[in-house]
């Protein structure tokens, strides 16, 4: 789909050229484009329908928009740490899913540029990750495949780039105290429960941002090389996982790295392998290292006035309703938290 690139597309009548890829997956590919009335850049993700052959995955792209749309829903402006849908269009042969473009990149390459994040740095993104982690949580949604790639910047300022989740393709509905059984993600990501295909709940998410912050601390993922064995499928970063417990007995960070207590103390707590000990998502809401808190509903508001193009004021679509077509069946399931 690069050969998409200079081509323009038509969306909740709007008119939007595409620029640049930006983005590949398994489904299709992710584009910057412009809209033509008022110069403001957005991503267009394109899934190419033919490749959705089996029921769950249309269901994925499904669940991804819903996730996004009740964020916009019970958000004025939409969640500030949750990447914006502003309309969705199905063709006959793509789904195509606009969103707010988030010109800082992504959290990976953040760590990549600057070998590592300071601890300050990462306080700033972590509070702001479980503010967006909050909002899933209130919706009883697992996002099931949390990386620093799927950790977006809304702009190359680091010092007031705001931290957006995107990526909801592999979220899922979780009843409370239910458990699950399917398996996606990130392998350097997964929880082991997810690693050893045994039932699992929201908790696998935690252990994905404790491997989160590690690595923005270290820039190491903790158990990719243990005793000199580099884990080089699922299987193996599992036994790396158990023998860097067997020897340790708990997640430590190394010591050429100073970071405070309240720091190396939330590492800890959300790398258990036991989800029954890990660190509930009450206690990581509120953890000392996320002080001072995250930002408040107003920052939504800001957001959105950097969304907006400066010179004409226009915002990024037409005021139209998202055009979800045949796409998505409007469901909303209301559950105690």
């Amino acid at each position: 789909m690069s050969s998409a690139n200079g081509q323009t597309i038509t969306v909740c009548g709007n008119v939007f050229r595409l620029v640049e890829t930006i983005g590949r997956g398994s489904y299709g590919t992710v584009h910057k484009a412009i809209n033509l009335s008022s110069g403001a850049a957005v991503a267009v993700k394109m899934i190419g329908k033919d490749k959705l052959r089996r029921p769950h995955e249309r269901q994925s792209i499904e669940k991804e928009i819903e996730t996004m749309r009740v964020a916009v829903e019970q958000f004025e402006n939409g969640h500030p740490h949750i990447v914006r849908l502003l309309c969705t269009k199905e063709s006959q042969h793509h789904i195509f899913i606009v969103q707010e473009y988030c010109a800082g990149g992504d959290i990976a390459q953040l760590m990549k540029a600057n070998n590592g994040l300071k601890e300050e740095q990462a306080r700033l993104y972590m509070s702001q990750l479980a503010s967006g982690l909050q909002f899933l949580r209130s919706q009883n949604v697992v996002h099931r495949d949390l990386k620093p790639a799927n950790l977006l910047l809304s702009s190359r300022n680091s010092t007031t780039a705001k931290l957006k989740i995107a990526d909801f393709g592999f979220a899922r509905e979780l009843e409370s105290e239910m458990m699950a059984e399917s398996v996606v993600g990130s392998p350097l990501y997964m929880a082991p429960e997810l690693l050893e295909y045994k039932s699992y709940d929201a908790k696998a998410d935690l252990w994905s941002v404790g491997i989160i912050l590690y690595e923005m601390l270290v820039n190491e993922h903790p158990f990719l090389i243990v005793d000199k064995v580099h884990a080089t499928n699922h299987l193996a970063l599992r036994r790396n996982i158990y023998r860097y417990f067997e020897r340790y007995g708990h997640v430590r960070l190394p010591k050429q790295v100073k970071v405070s207590p309240e720091c190396e103390q939330l590492v800890e707590a959300l790398l258990r392998v036991d989800p029954r000990k890990r660190i509930s998502f009450e206690d990581f809401f509120r953890a000392p290292f996320l002080l001072p808190p995250a930002p408040s509903d107003a920052d939504a508001v800001a957001d959105t006035a950097g969304l907006e193009n400066s010179e004409t004021k226009q915002p990024l679509v037409a005021e139209k309703q998202p055009e979800y077509g045949t796409l998505l069946t409007l469901r909303r399931v209301l559950l105690k938290v």
